[in-house]
């Protein structure tokens, strides 16, 4: 850490007002087309919020109300006022008719605390507080204690579906959350719920109920049914909130039971397949009235335990067959599930590579959904039986099987010829295409020797899968002649829903790239670091080249390059002065050289969400965005003089910074600047030289912990320091607070 004397006026560093929105929450979480309804939005931060940012056409939003928890201190002097109240009624000799349990009255408290002052928002705020400190389950959670209420109108011609929703302050915006436009009437919980069929709330069918489960909690809805209707029963939880950061196992886990008018249990779901929102498909077995439950499995509870039921005699997709096929070419698809319009679909040519929704099912109606995968290499149907060495299909490389694991314990089994010294890639997708198949795969010779085997492998760019349970393995064939691939499931399970993918070729080496966070909050001028991500596959080992797309002018990434040995990188991003109005929505894109071409990926961005205290995992949002918020810094912003700074091992190298215009820097306050997530081994050495409007750093390198050929980018955060003077007896103090960034180093070390 090192020290210059700057004046905080003209620092070319600025400090970051206020904290930006995060919210936990929406609720409902859904809206019908056509129609008009109020939502609540719970989280923190959310004071001084103006708009709520909503992807897609069709969808106006008016802020209604903003609440918040009383302040602690505010609280103890009501609390404490109304404590004195009770007192004197206590000494009084004539006690009004109620006698002590007047005071557990609302309208009472009411107007005992309206004589100590207090707002009609500060009254409902510490009634609020009155019931959940009686009971002793409800605990307040503060990331999730603020709340905005909002008014959302949908048009009647929206595009149904999920929608991407972030809450805007003067801060800056919020984390995303998921939003539902539907089709079918919307209902919304009423309390109290009964819990028998007379007394429970009656939802008309079909249609979709909006509730949240708080702690203990069990609701109950009564619906009638008539015999031999195929009622679907779909919940949607973690759909809506993928990842509980405090609370395991990560996610609100619901339970869904249905009952007959007599108590008995005729459909139970807790999840479906690997997902853990569950759903229950069932014929009704009488005409009659019925008793839908629903709770968490844990019998936990709380505000953001958000969840949307869709109940009724709707399609529901099971699933697909083929689960993908050539791009450009059109392919036949059949689909099975429940109450579908069609079994038989032909998806038109996909324009690139990867896995795409089928817009043909997304009728509005249908929450499973589907997906298809396309890709470039030759395809086949997987031929029975195949089921040991000796009936094996043979396929040319390069090839994609489609097939099924027809039934429990069932294995098939494929034959190719491979040169030797022959690299190949066997690959399973089926659980990233909603398959329930837990794969494995084996590779043996013409002998049966085993050459390699392998039963699950992450994907990083699959980060809602419970389950990473898609197989992948690579060998080099030690001679030429006849090998046999072997997929299996490793439950032995088995039937038509168990399909797969089974990609078998060469190497291609190839890689996708994530962005965190998906919300960049800052000041015109400022710089802020991000988190860049390569998920690397076939053994891709390249340099990626990353590029701003149709940013506005003076917008910068600075450090753009994942080196070949890394899968990521620490990059930032600069903007100007003179850039503030609406949210930007930023675009990237890699560029990489893999066997001779040039291989160009989108940059998804995405949030690296925490579960259950622990686990990280990236999640895709649809935007980048860039907020600009606050008044713009005193300097234009610094920039690194030069490609890449040259650190040799054991010694120092020097890099230089500057801002156009005069020195960035002037006598006045302390700045530290500090190393942020640097390779072990790096540090600031000694004081910089600041000369004709350069900064000049020097970098040591420890030659036992840094290597000759390490690559990266060095982030550099600066830091305020202040002593205040002594006040009231106290001694004095010594605040320190940070500033913001400078722009990406690009470093290599080299031999000294």
């Amino acid at each position: 850490m090192l020290c210059l004397a700057v004046h905080a006026g003209v620092t070319a560093l600025h400090a970051q007002q206020g904290k930006p929105p995060r919210i936990g929450y929406i609720f409902p979480a859904g809206v019908q087309r056509g129609t008009t309804c109020e939502m609540v939005v719970g989280g923190e931060f959310l004071e001084g919020a103006k708009e709520m940012l909503v992807g897609g056409d069709g969808i106006k939003v008016t802020m209604l109300q903003y609440k918040k928890p009383l302040p602690g201190k505010r609280a103890n002097e009501l609390r404490e006022y109304l404590q004195e109240a009770r007192k004197k009624f206590m000494e009084s000799k004539e006690k009004p008719a109620g006698g002590m349990e007047r005071f557990n009255r609302a309208e009472v408290i009411a107007s005992i605390l309206k004589e100590a002052g207090a707002t009609d928002e500060e009254i409902t705020a510490f009634e609020e507080m009155r019931k959940q400190n009686a009971d002793p389950k409800r605990q307040q959670n503060l990331q999730i204690a603020e709340t905005v209420t909002l008014k959302i109108e949908v048009a009647a011609n929206a595009p149904p579906g999920p929608r991407e929703m972030r809450l805007l302050s003067p801060a800056g915006a919020s984390n995303p959350l998921s939003f539902c436009i539907g089709s079918l009437p919307e209902e919304r919980k009423i309390e109290p719920l009964g819990k028998t069929v007379e007394t429970a709330m009656r939802l008309p069918l079909p249609s979709v109920i909006n509730g949240q489960i708080l702690p203990g909690g069990v609701d109950h809805y009564a619906f009638q049914a008539r015999r031999g209707a195929y009622l679907v029963v779909a919940v949607q939880a973690r759909d809506l909130i993928p990842y509980l950061a405090d609370a395991g196992p990560g996610w609100f886990q619901p339970v869904a039971a249905l009952y007959d008018a007599k108590g008995k249990e005729v459909g139970y779901a807790n999840n479906f397949r690997f997902s853990p929102d569950p759903v229950l498909c069932c014929e009704v077995p009488e005409d009659g009235m019925y008793l839908l439950e629903i709770r968490d499995a844990l019998y936990r509870g709380r505000e953001d335990f958000v969840y949307r039921i869709t109940v009724g005699e709707v399609p529901f997709v099971t699933g697909i067959f083929p689960l993908g096929g050539r791009v450009r070419f059109s392919n036949v698809v059949n689909v099975t599930g429940w109450n579908l319009i069609q079994t038989r679909v032909i998806l038109n040519p996909a324009d690139t590579e990867g896995i795409h929704p089928i817009v043909n099912l997304s009728n509005g109606l249908i929450v499973g959904g589907a997906e298809f995968a396309s890709d470039a290499l030759p395809e086949v149907m997987e031929q029975e039986p195949n089921n040991e060495p000796m009936q094996a299909q043979r396929v040319v490389l390069p090839v994609i099987v489609n097939g099924h694991i027809d039934a429990p314990g069932d294995i098939d089994v494929f034959a190719f010829v491979c040169g030797p010294g022959a690299k190949v890639v066997a690959e399973v997708t089926a659980r990233r295409l909603n398959s329930p198949l837990d794969s494995w795969l084996k590779v043996t010779d013409a002998t049966g020797r085993q050459i390699a085997f392998n039963d699950d492998r992450e994907d990083k760019g699959a980060p809602l899968l419970t389950h990473q349970a898609d197989s992948y393995l690579t060998f080099t064939a030690p001679t030429g002649g006849l090998y046999y691939l072997t997929i299996g499931d490793a439950q032995r399970k088995g039937g038509p829903e168990y399909a797969y993918r089974l990609r078998i070729s060469a190497p291609r080496p190839d890689y996708a790239l994530r962005l965190a966070p998906s919300c960049l909050n800052v000041r015109p001028g400022d710089t802020v670091p991000v988190t860049v991500y390569a998920l690397r596959r076939d053994g891709f080992a390249g340099d990626i080249t990353l590029h701003l797309k149709g940013a506005p002018a003076g917008v910068v990434m600075s450090g753009g390059v994942i080196p070949g040995e890394q899968d990521k990188v620490r990059a930032t991003l600069t903007f100007p002065m003179d850039l503030g109005g609406k949210p930007l929505n930023l675009a990237l894109e890699g560029h990489a050289i893999a066997e001779g071409r040039d291989v160009i990926h989108p940059v998804v961005p995405a949030d690296d969400m925490l579960q259950a205290f622990v686990y990280h995992h990236l999640v895709p949002a649809n935007e980048l965005l860039a907020v600009l918020a606050g008044s713009p810094r005193g300097r234009p912003p610094m920039s690194v003089v030069g490609s890449e700074a040259k650190l040799p091992v054991g010694g120092t190298g020097k890099v230089g910074l500057a801002t156009p215009g005069r020195s960035p820097f002037a006598v006045g306050e302390l700045i530290q600047l500090q190393l942020k997530e640097a390779p072990e081994g790096i540090s600031i050495e000694g004081d910089p030289v600041i000369q004709n409007g350069v900064v000049e750093i020097s970098f040591r390198t420890d030659t036992s912990k840094v290597k000759p050929g390490l690559r990266g980018n060095l982030i550099v955060e600066g830091f305020a320091e202040k002593t205040m003077p002594a006040q009231d007896g106290k001694p004095p103090e010594k605040k320190r607070w940070s500033i913001g960034y400078l722009p990406a180093i690009p470093f290599k070390v080299v031999e000294h």
